[in-house]
């Protein structure tokens, strides 16, 4: 005998809107943010020269750090990686390595090391993209911990003892 369960449909409809809403929204964020990266290396024939040694060093640190940061959290997600802000079905919560101090280090790596990069070139046009990436990262990465709060309960937690970005940002 099978126990048949009343579902009223008016809420699958609701649940069903809300996936769809989020699944917009992640697709959303990540074409803006591929828009913006084609921008970034579209540009990046566009030097100006002259760059003054000291600011080549200093930027080429940028580049390295900036490529630890995004390489060493992707090794460290490895199957759960995703380019959308919702988290894989399955995921965990990695709250270690680079994760132990800065909640998104990826994002963290792409602004310095395009930072870096654009300062290495001399290129202000680039400068101007990465500040505008760094500003959907913002926005992208409160919607990221929203959903993210959402799948694992110790994530408010974990919030309070890392960074956003970078040191001194919450």
């Amino acid at each position: 005998m099978h126990k048949q369960v009343n579902q009223n449909p008016s809420s699958l409809i609701h649940i069903s809107y809300i996936c769809n809403m989020t699944k917009r929204k992640d697709f959303a964020y990540v074409a803006i943010q591929f828009f913006l990266l084609a921008c970034y290396f579209l540009l990046i024939n566009q030097r100006a020269g002259g760059t003054p040694f000291w600011m080549q060093i200093i930027s080429g640190i940028l580049v390295v750090l900036g490529t630890v940061l995004v390489i060493l959290p992707i090794l460290q997600l490895n199957k759960f990686i995703s380019v959308f802000p919702t988290p894989v079905n399955g995921a965990l919560l990695v709250t270690n390595g680079a994760f132990k101090y800065i909640r998104h280090p990826i994002y963290a790596g792409i602004i310095l090391g395009g930072a870096g990069l654009a300062l290495m070139m001399n290129n202000l046009l680039q400068l101007l993209v990465i500040i505008i990436l760094f500003v959907l990262f913002e926005v992208k990465s409160d919607y990221e911990e929203q959903q993210l709060a959402k799948v694992f309960g110790d994530y408010e937690d974990y919030k309070k003892h890392t960074y956003k970005f970078f040191p001194g940002m919450r």
